[in-house]
């Protein structure tokens, strides 16, 4: 079982600096889900349970730092209808027991649950977030965005990030060589960041492949090579670990409306 890893992490508190913003929009890139145990003992072990004001601050934040490609099947304005559509879809595949309606009741959320009874805050929690993700900004999970936003696009990351967006199949060496630098000083701008270097190239491959994938109808193996994978095969593991679907899933979510 598993769920979605901004459900954990908004019992948390919030990232102050840019470079664990800019770690987090990474890591949400490659890891969109955790073992749903996790959240359930977090829910248990809270001393005291955020308020609604608490809850919809911290969504905020992660929505706007979310990266993983699942963020982009629900940009903003998208009719609600297509938006439970996708995401009871997006439940199903990934088994996560929970089939979802919404309401006009305050809270907003109606859920029926096949894994037991729900904890009071675990609705909360989801109607917070599913209105995050209904009003969610245009650039929302683009990590362009970030590093604009968080005032690193001058830093030697941010000018790495766009190298490796327009050629994603570069190594550092290579990298660091482009950019007029040596390794070791990229790989020190990349620490002070919190990102190693094959962490950030691969939220901007996935990242790439998430466009291609809602904008175009390339194959797999030709979105592959475009973003940098040796194969299709390997462009496939990596979009599971991240995503919990294939490719092929992913693309058929996008086309329900």
């Amino acid at each position: 079982m598993y769920c979605y890893h901004a459900l954990p992490l908004a019992l948390q508190t919030e990232w102050h600096t840019p470079q664990q913003r800019l770690a987090y929009a990474v890591h949400s890139t490659l890891q969109g889900l955790v073992d749903h145990r996790q959240y359930l003992v977090q829910v248990q072990e809270l001393e005291q349970r955020p308020t609604d004001t608490q809850l919809a601050r911290q969504l905020r934040l992660l929505r706007l730092l979310d990266g993983n490609p699942l963020t982009s099947l629900f940009a903003a304005g998208l009719p609600e209808t297509t938006f439970l559509a996708r995401w009871n879809q997006l439940q199903r595949w990934l088994q996560l027991g929970v089939q979802t309606w919404l309401d006009d009741r305050p809270s907003r959320v109606r859920r029926d649950s096949h894994i037991g009874p729900d904890d009071p805050l675990r609705p909360q929690v989801i109607a917070h977030f599913i209105d995050c993700w209904q009003h969610a900004l245009p650039d929302a999970g683009q990590l362009s965005s970030h590093l604009q936003q968080l005032d690193l696009h001058q830093h030697a990351t941010g000018e790495l990030a766009h190298l490796l967006s327009h050629q994603p199949g570069l190594e550092l060496a290579a990298c660091a060589q482009t950019l007029g630098c040596s390794v070791r000083t990229l790989q020190r701008q990349l620490q002070f960041c919190g990102v190693p270097f094959a962490r950030l190239r691969q939220a901007i491959r996935l990242q790439r492949a998430t466009q291609a994938l809602l904008t175009g109808t390339q194959g797999m193996t030709d979105i592959a090579l475009d973003c940098g994978y040796f194969d299709a095969a390997h462009f496939n593991h990596q979009w599971k670990l991240s995503t919990g679907l294939t490719p092929q899933q992913y693309r058929s979510l996008q086309q329900l409306h």
